[in-house]
């Protein structure tokens, strides 16, 4: 796994590129300070030829409303190429604001 470019101190995201997928591996905090490079990053990985993007939560701390609309943004914009988003689920605390804002419904979580 490579690490990408340089997002704030809060977050590290690590890459793993498989033949038509793409794994995101987020540790740390998804907040408002990291969000734009996460989208910025992002941004980069869809100009890539995956066919589903999965992002990794499991070592995620702490999202909040910011970094979940960073993650909504991806999904619109993936579904919208005829991609899929797919997200690997995070501790309680993260998977809590999914339940709060019923965007659970919208997620597609995968093991």
């Amino acid at each position: 796994m490579a690490p990408m470019s340089s997002p704030p101190p809060g977050l590290v995201v690590g890459i793993v590129r498989e033949p038509k997928t793409i794994k995101l591996v987020l540790a740390g905090e998804l907040d408002l300070a990291a969000a734009p490079a996460f989208e910025r990053q992002l941004e980069e990985i869809l100009g890539e030829d995956a066919r589903s993007v999965t992002i990794d939560l499991q070592d995620l701390r702490f999202l909040d409303s910011a970094g979940l609309r960073a993650l909504l943004v991806a999904h619109r914009r993936l579904t919208d190429s005829g991609r899929e988003l797919l997200l690997a689920p995070g501790p309680r605390a993260v998977q809590r604001l999914f339940e709060l804002t019923r965007t659970d419904r919208i997620f597609r979580f995968v093991a």
